[in-house]
């Protein structure tokens, strides 16, 4: 019986461990995040936005709020994801059109 209590317990801890890095990431972007370069490229000072992280609860498959102002002070409320254990930053952007 003790076995089984090790055994099980342990294999909560590996659960628990390894199942949202995905919200681990999301907490370290929590805050507001400079553009330095875009594709390796870097950006010149007078063009510099911003993107304000706003720290969720990520669902599965829903999308936490992030908002980029532009360096003329342009606003645009997007939503985010984190996936693939916490490697990938998807945007979600709206075409108004």
């Amino acid at each position: 019986m003790k076995k089984i209590s090790v055994l099980f317990t342990i294999c909560i801890f590996l659960v628990l461990a390894s199942c949202n890095k995905d919200q681990e990431a999301v907490k370290k972007l929590d805050g507001t995040w400079e553009e330095v370069s875009i594709n390796g490229t870097a950006v010149p000072d007078s063009s510099k936005g911003s993107y304000n992280f706003e720290n969720c609860k990520l669902k599965t498959e829903e999308y936490c709020t992030a908002v980029y102002t532009s360096a003329d002070g342009n606003a645009l409320t997007s939503e985010y994801q984190v996936k693939e254990k916490g490697t990938i930053l998807a945007l979600k952007i709206e075409d108004p059109t």
